[in-house]
């Protein structure tokens, strides 16, 4: 497996459309994902040549040694095979945050199952947040050593 970390100034952030193309289930709506200058994506390749992606983890850094993650995903063809847990461990292993922070839908079932799998704990809601209606719910991964 091969990690790379970008950011929005590196040549190949986001491997151009492909990347978000091969990650987003109804890619014919053109929805790209929102980048602010302080983001960064870790991808998850099997082949640097061929830029083959599995999976990515787009987050930021927060002071307080706090990472908030905006995306996680696999690919498609790739789901249920440990790559997003990997990006997560890879992410855990190079920031050392003490605490990682995210969102996820009310009805993303199957994103809140893999969070709560891996140790994230709800731990607040955001009510009619998304543009359906659907409640935001906050997740938190606690890495503070006692």
């Amino acid at each position: 497996m091969i990690f790379k970390t970008l950011s929005p100034q590196s040549e190949g952030f986001f491997y151009k459309e492909d990347f978000i193309k091969g990650f987003i289930n109804n890619s014919a709506t053109g929805f790209k994902l929102p980048v602010s200058k302080d983001s960064k994506a870790l991808c998850l390749s099997f082949d640097e040549e061929l830029k083959k992606l599995v999976a990515f983890c787009l987050f930021r850094q927060i002071p307080g040694n706090i990472i908030e993650i905006d995306y996680i995903a696999s690919h498609k063809n790739e789901l249920r095979k440990g790559f997003a847990k990997a990006c997560l461990n890879e992410l855990k292993r190079l920031y050392e945050p003490k605490e990682v922070w995210l969102e996820v839908s009310e009805f993303n079932l199957k994103a809140i199952s893999f969070y709560e799998k891996v140790g994230f704990t709800k731990i607040n809601e955001r009510k009619d947040y998304y543009n359906q209606g659907e409640a935001a719910f906050l997740y938190s991964l606690n890495l503070q050593k006692d």
